[in-house]
């Protein structure tokens, strides 16, 4: 009876280590906001008051989307060429987009959510990750001056 079960037991792992799939699903750079509206979590721009991003949708090749978070308008460009600004509304699944990210530009009107869905957490993360970068290489930078400041009074 116990040979039987330990049987069973090591054929479950082995045909568990069998399965493979993707575990990290949230690490894919498009992320689905709604059914038809995807996102990329990866190549984005936030630059206050505005934020850039790459939208696909199905029947549609990517295209940049631009929120104003100052007014909570919007705007599309594909091939150079730009849409006019509209507002964003609520129930849209652009508003989700502002209702989620545009504390990112620093507005007083916005706040972060305490619970936001995959694709704004990723945003989010990254967004963390390039402030941090943007830092570390502006102190390096300063870092780097004064020693070439000291070089150039050695040097003299």
């Amino acid at each position: 009876m116990i040979k039987i079960i330990l049987i069973l037991i090591s054929s479950y792992f082995y045909l568990e280590s069998a399965n493979s799939s993707v575990k990290n699903q949230d690490s894919f750079k498009w992320q689905k906001i709604s059914d038809t509206f995807l996102i990329d979590t990866k190549s984005f721009n936030v630059e206050n008051p505005l934020i850039y991003f790459w939208v696909k949708t199905p029947f549609y090749e990517k295209r940049r989307l631009t929120i104003n978070c100052s007014t909570i308008e919007e705007r599309e460009r594909y091939n150079q060429e730009y849409s006019r600004w509209k507002p964003v509304f609520p129930g849209d699944t652009k508003y989700e987009i502002v209702n989620q990210l545009c504390f990112l530009v620093n507005d007083k009107n916005f706040q972060k959510e305490r619970r936001p869905p995959v694709w704004a957490s990723q945003i989010i993360d990254n967004q963390a990750k390039k402030l941090k970068t943007v830092e570390t290489s502006k102190i390096q930078k300063k870092i780097d001056d004064k020693y070439i400041d000291k070089k150039k009074i050695l040097v003299d």
